[in-house]
């Protein structure tokens, strides 16, 4: 028998490292997935990575065989094919299972790229062995090893560098280029490696020109071929692989999000909770001071009084000056330490709601400031007025202290008119108190309802900035709303709304 020496075809050579890089390329993508995959649904998605692997592979050895040009009849056993496919898809396999846990140990990573190198030598070698000619094929002892070490070795940087490379992006992306670039010629040096140490002993003629042409084309269609379907089938992955990768960053970042607006919302429920505690302290000082104050002013209040009767004949113009001061002062103390309390007790001391006879109410309200209305000469009316859900004596509070200060804030000169109506409102009704006073600039529309914020000074209108705050609170605790429309020197109108009394409610007697 004879040793025949073939020949290269450029071509196929070049196609070759090309599948293998873009191989390459597709194994980093793909090995890195996968373990970024470790604790997830890993099965599944190891198997198509390690079938897209040693697919990959399997086409740039099979192009490779396919560009060794022989001046004899060859063919190819296509059982030996894909039992060569299935050596290299089985290392794939075992290898990305050895380097499934993170992180990738030393040992993990040499069990990997060994199972992975075993795989791809077994695969060249089976595929060798699919080949009939008539000859026989002997390889050097000192190719196999060598084609061994190189396919073990390539095998373990292209793993370390799936580790490296595979959850990284953007400016890092494109080492992953050169990187599988270099791993493609890596694999490819271990394919020629081995063919170099092929000797092929012929019994049969060389083929004729036109039949070894024939044959050449053959190859070649074959192998173009295979890197075509190889080629699309590793592109499909990698797009796969892309809308995996930003699905996952979209998951991500929905989880992220979601974990940020849990820690919000925590922070939130923690702040609204400390406010609510902080509240409630305030309102028990609040309480507890107004208490303990009442004595004390109580009997300076008393005292006061006390000398205004038996010895204001022994004062001077002076003394009963400074007496005066005190009385006023302690009574406009007095009343805000009342107001005080009445603020503070609307939250601990809450009645059940029943029936509220608003056109009952009102006028009780108005015969208590009678006096007041007189005094001012105020012109007062209503229309009807329903009946709503509520705490009777919270009411009358509102409505007296609306009307109070419609007849307290007016333009010197002017006749105070107030109204005082109901209509119909989707939270129920909307009552509204309008008068022809002072007005309120719009800047001021929700600085006036703050606990101690006054317009004006004491001088000029008397009051002790707690009226409007109390009216809101006990509107909110009635589950309503209060708000003012105003014109400055036309007049205000403060609105708030309550509600309807439910059909289950209409057999009580309304207070």
């Amino acid at each position: 028998m004879d040793l025949l020496t073939g020949h290269y075809e450029p071509q196929l050579v070049v196609l070759s490292v090309l599948v293998a890089s873009l191989a390459g390329y597709t194994t980093l993508s793909v090995a890195g997935r996968v373990e970024a995959r470790a604790t997830r649904s890993f099965m599944p998605h190891l198997l198509l990575s390690a079938l897209i692997m040693g697919l990959g592979i399997w086409s740039m050895h099979f192009i490779g065989m396919l560009a060794h040009q022989l001046p004899i009849p060859v063919s190819y056993d296509p059982g030996m094919v894909m039992l060569s496919a299935v050596a290299g898809t089985l290392g794939a396999v075992l290898a990305l299972w050895a380097v499934r846990r993170q992180p990738v140990t030393r040992q993990a990573l040499l069990l990997g790229g060994a199972l992975l190198g075993v795989g791809i030598w077994s695969m060249h070698y089976l595929g060798m062995d699919s080949m009939r000619l008539g000859g026989h094929l002997n390889h050097q002892p000192w190719a196999v090893l060598l084609s061994l070490l190189i396919a073990v070795t390539a095998a373990t940087v292209a793993l370390r560098l799936a580790q490296h490379f595979g959850t990284s992006g953007g400016s890092q992306r494109r080492w992953q280029v050169v990187a599988a670039l270099a791993l493609g010629l890596a694999v490819a040096g271990m394919h020629y490696t081995a063919m170099a140490g092929l000797q092929v002993q012929v019994t049969t003629a060389e083929m004729s020109g036109p039949r070894q042409l024939a044959q050449t084309q053959s190859q070649a269609t074959l192998a173009l071929g295979v890197a075509l379907v190889s080629s699309l089938l590793m592109l499909a992955a990698l797009w796969t692989l892309f809308m995996d990768r930003r699905l996952a960053r979209q998951r991500d970042a929905t989880r992220e999000a979601q974990i940020r607006q849990q820690e919000l919302e925590a922070r939130v429920l923690e702040r609204t909770e400390e406010l609510r505690r902080s509240n409630a302290e305030l309102e028990r000082f609040a309480y507890v001071a107004s208490h303990d104050l009442q004595a004390p002013l109580r009997t300076m209040v008393s005292f006061a009084e006390l000398l205004d009767r038996r010895y204001t004949e022994q004062l001077d113009d002076r003394g009963r000056t400074y007496l005066q001061h005190i009385l006023v002062s302690g009574n406009h103390m007095k009343h805000l330490i009342d107001d005080l309390l009445t603020y503070s007790r609307l939250q601990s001391e809450r009645r059940p709601m029943m029936p509220v006879d608003t056109a009952q109410l009102v006028p009780r309200v108005i015969d208590r400031l009678r006096g007041d209305l007189d005094a001012v000469e105020a012109d007062i009316s209503w229309g009807d007025l329903p009946t709503v859900m509520g705490d009777s004596l919270p009411l009358e509070q509102v409505f007296s202290n609306l009307i109070g200060n419609a007849i307290k804030y007016q333009r010197p000169g002017t006749r105070p008119q107030v109204r005082v109506w109901a209509e119909p409102d989707p939270e129920g009704w909307r009552f509204g108190v309008r008068d022809n006073g002072i007005g309120i600039d719009e800047p001021y529309f929700e600085r006036i309802f703050e606990v101690f914020q006054r317009l004006h000074s004491s001088s000029e209108y008397e009051g002790t900035g707690i009226g409007l705050a109390l009216c809101r609170k006990i509107v909110e605790h009635h589950g309503g709303r209060l708000w003012v429309d105003s014109t400055p020197g036309q007049g205000s109108t403060f609105w708030f709304t309550l509600s309807v009394v439910p059909v289950s409610a209409t057999m009580l007697e309304p207070a």
